[in-house]
C-alpha cells in the first residue's frame, strides 16, 4: 500500500466538509508557501464552493476593492481563488488585503481560508470548522511538536458564536504522524503562561 495514497488531499477534504454543511473551514498550514500552494491546488481541482449569486458577490467586491485601492497589485489568480470560494491569510499579505479577506470570510463567501498559526492569536475569525494539517512544526532546522495551547488556540475558531451549535475540528493524518500524537497533545496539561512584564 503506497502510504501516500492513505494522506486526504485538501481538495478531498473540502469536499467532504461541503457534503456534510461543515464549512467555512479554516486550514492551518504553518507556512505560507504551503497555504499559496494548497489554496491554489484546492482552485484548480474545480470544487465548485460558491453559488453564481456568491460569485458575483465576490466579484463585485473585488471590483470596489480595487477602485478603492488602486496603488494594490492584485494579481489574477488572487481573484480566481476567491471566485472559487477560496483565500489565503498569513503575515506576508498586505494589512489592507488581509482585512479584505477577512471581510469576504466573515460575510461566507470564502468557504476554505488557508491560514499560517498567527491567525489563530488575535483575528476575530471564527469557522465552522478547522482543519489542522499537522500537529508538528518545523523551527529552524528541527521539527517541534505543537504545545497544548497552540492547537487549542488554532481548534478554538472552529464554531461561530450565534450560528452554530458545536465546531468541529479535523486534524489530518500524514505518514509522520499518527492519530495518538494529536490525541496526546490534547490531553496533556496546558503549559503555563509567562508574564513578560
Amino acid at each position: 500500500v503506497n502510504p501516500n495514497a492513505m494522506i486526504p488531499k485538501y481538495a478531498d477534504i473540502a469536499e467532504k466538509l461541503q457534503k456534510l454543511k461543515l464549512l467555512p473551514a479554516i486550514i492551518f498550514i504553518f507556512s505560507r508557501v504551503g497555504c499559496e500552494d494548497s489554496a491554489k491546488g484546492l482552485m484548480q481541482s474545480g470544487l465548485k464552493l460558491l453559488n453564481d449569486n456568491e460569485i458575483q458577490y465576490v466579484t463585485q467586491a473585488v471590483i470596489a476593492f480595487t477602485k478603492i485601492n488602486p496603488e494594490i497589485p492584485i494579481n489574477k489568480q488572487s481573484i480566481q481563488m476567491l471566485r472559487a470560494g477560496v483565500g489565503v491569510h498569513h503575515a506576508g499579505l498586505i494589512p489592507v488585503w488581509k482585512a479584505f479577506i477577512e471581510d469576504l470570510f466573515n460575510a461566507n463567501k470564502i468557504k476554505v481560508l488557508f491560514a499560517t498559526e498567527t491567525l489563530a492569536a488575535g483575528v476575530n475569525m471564527p469557522a465552522r470548522t478547522t482543519v489542522i494539517s499537522t500537529v508538528t512544526k518545523r523551527v529552524n532546522s528541527e521539527i517541534i511538536r505543537l504545545k497544548t495551547s497552540q492547537l487549542l488556540q488554532m481548534a478554538g475558531r472552529a464554531g461561530r458564536r450565534g450560528k452554530d451549535d458545536e465546531g468541529t475540528v479535523v486534524i489530518v493524518k500524514n505518514r509522520f504522524e499518527d492519530s495518538r500524537m494529536g490525541h496526546k497533545i490534547l490531553t496533556s496539561a496546558i503549559d503555563d503562561i509567562k508574564s513578560h512584564f
